[in-house]
């Protein structure tokens, strides 16, 4: 767990792990809270990488019904990266390696309520995760 504080060595909003604050004090020094912040968006954009460098990072497309798309959409991993919306396709831009480590998981539960367009290694991917779950279940 983590709380959101200013740090006065930092001179910056800071998330600090609850686990390691050994005491807390009272002082006399005051921060005021920016207007428009968000501890959730902060947290989140401190947790989730950006992509800075283009290397390695591909298009993600899915088509899909609008409603199951707005839901992938504000998904806290998937929703990090989404670049385009339309009402039945949703782009996101992400590194090659979490498309293929941790994007199947994420999508199976949409089961045929959505169809990955690109790249074609996620659909083989796809397809590699959901026979090892068969073999697995098989009798």
């Amino acid at each position: 767990m983590v709380c959101d504080g200013f740090c006065h060595l930092r001179n910056d909003i800071r998330s600090f792990r609850v686990d390691r604050i050994e005491s807390l004090m009272l002082t006399e020094n005051k921060f005021n809270r920016p207007e428009n912040f968000s501890a959730r968006d902060f947290f989140m954009k401190s947790l989730l990488p950006t992509i800075e460098d283009t290397e390695g990072i591909i298009s993600l497309v899915i088509n899909g019904d609008k409603s199951v798309l707005a839901d992938i959409c504000q998904h806290w991993f998937l929703g990090h990266y989404l670049q385009e919306r339309t009402s039945n396709q949703a782009v996101f831009l992400l590194e090659k390696d979490m498309i293929h480590t941790y994007v199947p998981y994420l999508l199976l539960p949409y089961n045929k309520s959505i169809k990955v367009i690109e790249p074609i290694s996620l659909k083989k991917r796809l397809i590699e995760v959901l026979s090892e779950l068969i073999k697995f279940h098989q009798v």
